[in-house]
């Protein structure tokens, strides 16, 4: 009992208000994708430049190594936000799509000491001799109530 309102009274002391979900706003261009073969030989790394939300300022760039490969291959994912908005951008992700297999969603890891720099290793799965293009669907994200850079399908920015 001594425990349970010690507890409470820490809660409330807090704040804690029980609402811990984060709302998650796209900070970067929705066409940013990167289309990775399956199936086949090694390929080079595959690079892209990340842009804002109406393609005006480069906010980064991204990259897969390998660029395709047969099924099983790791794929490195790393994302690069430039110094000007590393410490805008909260969340990192990769929604991969495969038109038989739908679509999945990765959550990329922030380095320790560069918090501009997020990585994830993907392994691509499929039947032996498949081949196929997935697209690496690359999304910079911000928390919806940190963010005053957020742009709304008028063209106006919240400040």
């Amino acid at each position: 009992m001594r425990t349970l309102a010690l507890t409470m009274l820490l809660l409330g002391t807090f704040g804690y208000n029980g609402d811990t979900e984060t709302t998650w706003v796209r900070f970067n261009a929705p066409d940013d994708e990167v289309d990775v073969q399956v199936g086949g030989d090694l390929l080079d790394p595959v690079t892209i430049d990340l842009w804002s939300t109406t393609g005006a300022v480069l906010v980064g760039d991204a990259s897969v190594d390998p660029g395709g490969g047969p099924v099983g291959t790791d794929h490195g994912v790393a994302v690069n936000v430039l110094d000007d908005w590393e410490e805008v951008v909260g969340r990192v992700t990769v929604t991969t799509r495969t038109d038989d297999r739908g679509e999945e969603e990765h959550v990329l890891r922030q380095d320790s000491a560069d918090h501009g720099y997020w990585h994830v290793v993907l392994t691509s799965v499929g039947t032996e001799g498949e081949q196929r293009t997935d697209v690496f669907d690359v999304a910079l994200l911000v928390a919806e109530e940190d963010e005053p850079y957020v742009q709304f399908d008028t063209g106006e920015a919240r400040r």
